[in-house]
């Protein structure tokens, strides 16, 4: 049974800075823990981690459509919480949406919505669930943090 986890943030700045977030790699390093490779392009590396010990290999970028979407799919990390699991297949997709002009301000905004799909059975598991949306969670945080700081 899959189990998704779906978050979304505003984000301040305009789509294709929004969108850089999620593919320049010294953006991604100034909120996600630990980029080891991004290739913006389909089939292109997407390398990212939670802990030092085991970075994600051999992840690739499925969809790639500038300023609109990037889907990626992710191993997750395999060790401590993880290692019942032979592998976890999770496939990430993001959208990034250009607030409309009623809901701008001076400032503009996107919307990116993050939908986390987990292939895996984890219906009697709730911890991992939980471990993934909290550690997504606390990175667009940071995440809106960082874009709130760069693009004021």
């Amino acid at each position: 049974m899959e189990e998704s986890i779906e978050l979304s943030a505003w984000l301040g700045c305009k789509v294709n800075q929004a969108f850089e977030m999620f593919t320049n790699k010294e953006h991604l390093k100034s909120w996600l823990p630990i980029v080891t490779c991004v290739e913006p392009k389909v089939g292109g590396k997407y390398e990212i981690s939670w802990t030092k010990k085991k970075p994600s290999i051999q992840c690739k970028i499925l969809i790639y459509l500038p300023n609109q979407s990037i889907v990626f799919e992710w191993n997750g990390p395999t060790d401590g919480l993880f290692m019942h699991f032979s592998k976890l297949d999770i496939e990430v997709t993001i959208y990034f949406l250009p607030m409309d002009d009623e809901k701008k301000t001076e400032r503009q905004f996107t919307d990116v919505h993050l939908v986390l799909t987990i292939m895996n059975d984890l219906s009697n598991d709730e911890v991992i669930k939980a471990w993934f949306e909290n550690s997504w969670a606390t990175a667009f945080e940071k995440l809106i943090e960082h874009v709130n700081d760069t693009f004021q």
